[in-house]
């Protein structure tokens, strides 16, 4: 977490990125929903940023390659990450690993 060097800055800390009233903020974009300004704040950030690769199939548009390159086999199918204790295969090695 986050530390303060005095009290105030705490104080204005808890003001500015949390509600004091537990209000829940809704971003514009996707409608998710923050308890924080501030937890709303860095996820606005990702609405923003440049999004250079696109998807040949269906247009949509990553920040990172390896996240077209994820995406982009659940158009193709491409299962990569294959369980070692059984033949079962996954697109994402996280999914894999989740399996394990």
């Amino acid at each position: 977490g986050r530390s303060f060097e005095n009290s105030e800055e705490l104080s204005q800390h808890g003001k500015s990125c949390h509600q004091e009233n537990n209000t829940m903020l809704t971003c514009q974009v996707c409608f998710h929903v923050f308890a924080s300004a501030g937890s709303l704040e860095r996820h606005a950030r990702r609405h923003c940023l440049d999004k250079p690769y696109q998807c040949a199939v269906c247009s949509k548009s990553f920040g990172r390659k390896e996240h077209l390159e994820n995406h982009s086999r659940s158009h193709s199918g491409e299962t990569p990450y294959r369980c070692q204790y059984c033949e079962k295969s996954f697109s994402r090695k996280e999914h894999m690993v989740n399996h394990v």
